[in-house]
């Protein structure tokens, strides 16, 4: 075909209201283009290399119509193609994480007819290192429905549905995102320079042959790895997802407890779990009628699922929830055999199975709250997710249907021991992969601004990260050309609580995750037209990708309506400036004391903590998490949390201790940690933000 669109152009796609649009590609050289869209004609001469664009104002906000391109004999046509307002949403996985991963949390977004005020592309993950491109092979836009919901990422989904909702026009979304990505990779090589060494590893990228030679080293080298410990796996060669427990205990296997750590491997290996689950023949008939599933919390690094000797699962990475269907005919009256394979890859991340998650064997109608829930989202005449001293999972929900866990001892087995999983290189990871292959194309698209939530993946180096974000922010604001805003308006996603493997730890000395949640705060506050929305209380000790997004989408949301359209929405409370009195000693007529002035839109509230989790329904005016800095005489620093109470609408006041002599404060600290415990201290219905204050 001679004649064609470039970008991201495509039927159901969402202009931008009441701005200039523009829609390019290619024809014959020195020909003429015209174009049809609401009752008005557009036309251009192609180039002498065939390049043409329409610039043309769609005007305000109205539902789907056709638009159709000519060129001499040859016709494209756009159906459905709406006016309303248009966002990027970019990031890594956080961004990215599909509905599919969100359906138990949200079941009834599923239910819901098509939408036509919310369209969705997903921009295709791939890389490049060459130079900037210009179009998405075969783009598509999609309104949510039963059937295309499972693959919108979550957090854009509801970011558009809030807008759409609030604005009541066609919201469009460009999703473009990808897991375990850093800022770099959104970036291109001038906008780095001067930062770590970032420019020189791209010059590398460059070189010819470079990248198809790592790979295919690479690709080699994992091949071997993987037939290597299959073939070392004795619990394969001897069919062991046929085996019973009896059998497995005749054979000397050990046993262990699920959830927690097994360390039964030195590096790569594979261990083999069963138990033993007795099902009556009502059991058996009511999952025949209804429906099983089988969720085997989280496991690092990979597993395969047997029951009664029949996979009914596998996964092949730490981080996804094991939630699987369970076929007709599979459970059996009697003993059934749940039988886990699996797989660890490296000496320093040992296997483990993530406490306060679900381990049971249900039927399909039975209601279970997949996470812990300790602030947000409270779900109606339910208790929040409870582990017992067992860590077994409960709630207060229907009781209908069956739910039988599979916590506690399992015969266990290592078969497996093998060197490290080889190395594997991830080309999109790499400084400007995406900008160049995913961003580009997108750039004469006309869009109202930008969510951002990414982070994760800088961690490491906390103290370049906002001056990246900084130099992004002004990247993309020159390229998005067709932005009407001469300041394309960002709102920036805070980095939600997380703890990895170990429990939430409240007052450590030093937090990464709370550097870069304080260095995303200050590349708002470096440029104009930011909003940031925060989300420390969304968060899941136990998970990298909480399934809170509908909390973290529609703050977001409520942020841009603020911060673009005016709407009466409130920023979160920030710690501002602080009054610090201390004295040596303490008696009757002395009180050390630290008050802290918050900038904020509504009164402060603290609410009561019970049992880890915060009851909405009760106030307080103690204030958990506020923590000092010390540092000692010989440059030792330590951590002391200190008590704290609401003094005012804007104002906490810590009660210090007595500091001992040559030791001082160095920051008065809120929050400030990777995954704080608890949160209770709010403005409106916005947690307030954690951050520090240097002395």
């Amino acid at each position: 075909m001679n004649f064609y669109t470039k970008g991201i152009s495509a039927s159901n796609m969402v202009l931008l209201q009441n701005a200039v649009n523009c829609v390019n590609g290619v024809a014959p050289c020195n020909s003429m283009v015209t174009m049809e869209f609401a009752g008005l004609n557009y036309s251009v001469q192609s180039d002498n290399d065939g390049n043409w664009k329409i610039e043309f104002n769609p005007g305000p906000a109205s539902a789907g119509r056709d638009m159709i391109l000519r060129c001499s004999d040859e016709e494209i046509t756009y159906t459905n193609v709406a006016v309303g307002e248009v966002w990027i949403c970019s990031g890594q996985s956080n961004m990215q994480l599909q509905m599919e991963r969100l359906k138990y949390t949200y079941p009834d977004e599923f239910k819901k007819p098509e939408n036509q005020n919310i369209r969705m592309i997903t921009i295709p993950v791939t890389f490049d290192f060459e130079g900037p491109k210009d179009s998405v092979n075969n783009p598509e836009w999609k309104m949510p429905a039963p059937d295309t919901l499972s693959g919108m990422s979550g957090t854009s989904y509801f970011f558009a549905k809030k807008l759409s909702e609030d604005l009541g026009i066609p919201v469009g979304v460009i999703a473009c995102c990808q897991g375990g990505t850093p800022v770099t990779a959104w970036m291109n090589g001038e906008s780095m320079a001067g930062v770590g060494d970032y420019v020189r590893r791209l010059e590398e990228l460059k070189k010819p042959g470079y990248v198809q030679s790592v790979q295919d080293a690479e690709k080699a080298a994992q091949n071997e790895w993987n037939k290597k410990i299959y073939e070392l796996d004795s619990g394969m060669k001897e069919d062991w997802k046929d085996w019973t427990c009896s059998q497995a205990e005749e054979a000397g296997w050990g046993t262990c407890h699920i959830p927690g750590e097994v360390d039964l491997v030195e590096n790569g290996g594979i261990v083999w779990f069963k138990k033993e689950v007795v099902l009556t023949a009502d059991d058996v008939s009511y999952f025949k009628e209804k429906g099983a599933r089988i969720w085997t919390g989280t496991i690092r690094d990979a597993d395969m699922v047997f029951i009664n000797g029949v996979q009914v699962g596998i996964t092949y990475y730490v981080y996804p929830p094991r939630r699987y269907d369970i076929p007709d005919g599979i459970l059996k009256e009697g003993v059934n055999t749940i039988t886990l394979r699996v797989q660890q890859n490296l000496h320093g991340r040992k296997m483990f199975f993530w406490p306060e998650k679900h381990y049971a064997l249900a039927s399909r109608d039975k209601k279970v709250i997949p996470t812990a829930i300790r602030n947000v989202e409270q779900v109606e005449g339910t208790a929040p997710l409870r582990c017992d001293q067992e860590n077994t999972c409960f709630e207060k929900t229907n009781t209908e249907g069956i739910y039988i866990p599979l916590n506690g001892d399992w015969f266990c087995c290592a078969t497996t021991q093998i060197e490290d999983c080889p190395p594997n290189t991830f080309f999109e990871y790499e400084p400007q992969a995406l900008y160049n292959a995913m961003l580009a194309p997108c750039f004469n698209t006309a869009v109202r601004g930008a969510l951002w939530y990414q982070g994760e993946s800088n961690d490491s180096k906390p103290y370049e990260y906002e001056e990246l974000l900084d130099r992004m922010i002004k990247l993309w604001r020159s390229r998005f050309t067709y932005c009407p805003e001469k300041n394309m308006p960002f709102v920036v996603m805070q980095l939600p609580s997380w703890a990895d493997d170990v429990l939430p730890d409240s007052f450590p000395v030093t937090s990464n995750w709370a550097e870069i949640r304080e260095a995303q705060n200050g590349a708002c506050e470096k440029n104009s037209c930011m909003a940031l929305s925060v989300a420390i209380d969304a968060g899941e000790w136990n998970d990298l990708h909480p399934e809170k997004k509908l909390t973290g989408g529609t703050r977001a949301a409520e942020q841009a309506l603020r911060l673009v359209y005016g709407k009466d929405y409130s920023e979160c409370a920030k710690m501002n400036s602080m009054e610090l009195h201390t004295e040596r000693g303490l008696s009757e007529n002395k009180e050390n004391y630290c008050k802290v002035v918050f900038k904020t839109d509504n009164p402060l509230k603290a609410y009561v903590i019970e049992n880890g989790a915060v009851d909405f329904s009760k106030e307080t005016k103690e204030v958990f998490g506020f923590s000092l800095l010390l540092r000692n005489g010989f440059g030792k620093e330590s951590v002391l949390a200190v008590a704290a109470e609401i003094v005012s609408e804007n104002t906490v006041c810590l009660v210090l201790p007595e500091i001992p002599l040559f030791t001082k404060i160095k920051e008065i600290r809120y929050l400030w940690a990777n995954c704080p415990e608890c949160v209770n201290l709010y403005s409106g219905t916005l947690p307030a933000m954690p951050g520090r204050i240097k002395v």
